[in-house]
């Protein structure tokens, strides 16, 4: 998948937490931890030649990961009406089949209980890690990106049933905790049992959860677009995985269905982003594009007519917003394979034609600036820095000068000060270990090869640009981000199989 996550706006959840934090409700509940005086606990039945542990769910837990963490419990802290997490493994040095794993809802001295469930985690192996291009890191870092079987899919454990431990491989599990709106505050505990094929308990652990005294509102405000694949020959449907994500409070970029003012979901409180499509509107499937076709313009005035004359328009309208052109480079490069500017002023152009409304939110996903108009300089072979500077324009001046989007949308990268890059060996090449939007194509015409040029010394930094346009602008401007799946080095945190779980975790940090 190319685009895993384009973000925006304030994390509820972390903006919630760190004022738990200042209000001292954190610290009073973790000074009563009961997993503070955990007395590890023997089954009826205990299988010595089994270890189980548990870990901290952002962390990966490999399969040669072997040694215990030191943890034989583990306490859960959530808020009302979130999703937590307790990971733990089991690992043993020879083979166990017919094994089975239960957990109890958790419970409080009241007799309340929130739900669990337990997952089971499965292996993808991971080879080909390119290590020059980890920034900041060592060999020993525990967070390292590593190569081996990593676990990454997850699938309920009541669908699998009975599982094995694989000789000399850990194997590991986490048990899914959903509180809700009305859950009592205080402190929860559950069991959890492993049973031998005879179904007798070999190993067991008492499991806390604590319940913060605040509610995560059920309105989303982390705004976030998925592209999803609509692959569904492994079972299930689109609106099944929309579903899924949604649960999770992340969104995919077509919701299910066409539309309409009675389609549910335009008016889910967690559904605050929606990508208005005219080829699901021609009656095709939702999936993994990130544009229209011209064809399909004329299908937003449909769509305007009859959600602007429906009684939900002033709730769903701030929630729409087109995502017509995908990383746009310079017209000799995109070779008719990628979108260029000319695109994003065909889209523009088609969607003020056919969309009713106002300044419409225009979502271009930028990675590289390069030059532009791309004629002024390919008709002359010699680098862009021979060129005055008072000649040079580049494709982000061309959207910002045509308000060609209205939500900014650039790679992680694009946000790093030139005072940082300063202290690296910057070079521009797309395998640098850190670097701005302006990477390999900043000047990267054919006939020169591999050329680059830095247009933050003519124009300025990114962020201070397009604050400047927001500041000047009578139109409304957002500002998003997003990471790619293939950036050819781990430096800025991303959604990667190979990333740590921590860094997935930074991510969402970063943007709030």
């Amino acid at each position: 998948m190319k685009k895993l996550l384009k973000t925006a706006l304030l994390f509820l959840v972390a903006g919630m937490l760190l004022t738990a934090i200042c209000m001292g409700v954190v610290t009073s509940s973790a000074a009563n931890d009961p997993a503070n005086s955990y007395v590890k606990q023997n089954a009826p039945y205990e299988d010595s030649t089994i270890s189980m542990w548990f870990e901290h769910s952002f962390k990966k837990v490999f399969t040669s990961d072997k040694t215990h963490s030191g943890m034989d419990t583990y306490s859960v802290y959530m808020a009302k009406n979130e999703i937590e997490n307790a990971q733990f493994v089991l690992y043993s040095d020879t083979q166990k089949t017919g094994l089975s794993a239960t957990v109890t809802n958790f419970t409080d001295g009241n007799g309340n209980e929130i739900p669990a469930e337990i997952y089971y985690q499965m292996y993808v192996t991971v080879e080909g890690v390119q290590h020059d291009y980890i920034y900041g890191m060592t060999d020993s870092s525990q967070d390292y990106i590593r190569e081996g079987e990593i676990p990454d899919p997850v699938y309920p454990l009541k669908g699998i049933g009975r599982f094995q431990l694989n000789a000399g491989k850990s194997q590991a599990f986490y048990i899914r905790v959903k509180s809700s709106s009305d859950t009592p505050s205080g402190w929860y505990s559950a069991q959890l049992d492993i049973k031998n094929s005879s179904g007798q308990v070999i190993k067991t652990a008492t499991v806390f959860c604590y319940v913060w005294d605040f509610e995560i509102s059920e309105k989303t405000e982390l705004q976030t677009s998925f592209i999803m694949s609509n692959n569904t020959s492994y079972g299930g449907t689109y609106q099944k995985f929309y579903d899924y994500l949604l649960e999770n409070r992340l969104m995919a970029a077509d919701i299910p269905g066409k539309l309409t003012p009675d389609n549910p979901y335009l008016l889910n409180p967690r559904v605050s982003a929606i990508r208005v499509s005219g080829y699901i509107e021609a009656g095709e499937n939702p999936g993994a594009r990130y544009s229209d076709q011209q064809q399909h313009y004329p299908y937003y005035t449909d769509i305007y007519n009859r959600l602007a004359q429906s009684s939900v328009w002033d709730e769903v309208k701030d929630k729409l917003y087109f995502y017509d052109t995908d990383e746009p480079l310079p017209a000799e490069l995109a070779a008719g394979i990628r979108d260029t500017i000319t695109e994003a002023y065909t889209s523009k152009t088609g969607i003020s034609k056919y969309w009713g409304g106002t300044n419409p939110k225009i979502v271009i996903p930028h990675g590289e600036n390069h030059p532009y108009p791309y004629y002024t300089f390919t008709n002359e072979v010699k680098p862009l820095s021979s060129f005055s500077p008072s000649v040079l324009s580049d494709a982000e001046e061309a959207m910002l000068e045509d308000n060609l989007c209205t939500v900014w949308c650039p790679r992680m990268y694009g946000f790093t000060p030139m005072s940082e890059i300063a202290n690296t060996d910057f070079k521009c090449r797309e395998t640098d270990i850190i670097r701005t939007n302006s990477g390999p194509y900043s000047g990267n015409i054919s006939k020169w090869g591999n050329d680059y040029y830095i247009w933050e010394n003519i124009f300025g930094e990114f962020t201070d640009r397009v604050k400047s346009e927001m500041a000047t602008d009578s139109e409304d401007i957002e500002l998003w981000a997003y990471s790619a799946g293939y950036n050819k080095n781990y430096t800025y945190t991303n959604h990667l199989i190979e990333n740590t779980g921590l860094q997935t975790k930074m991510m969402f940090w970063q943007l709030y």
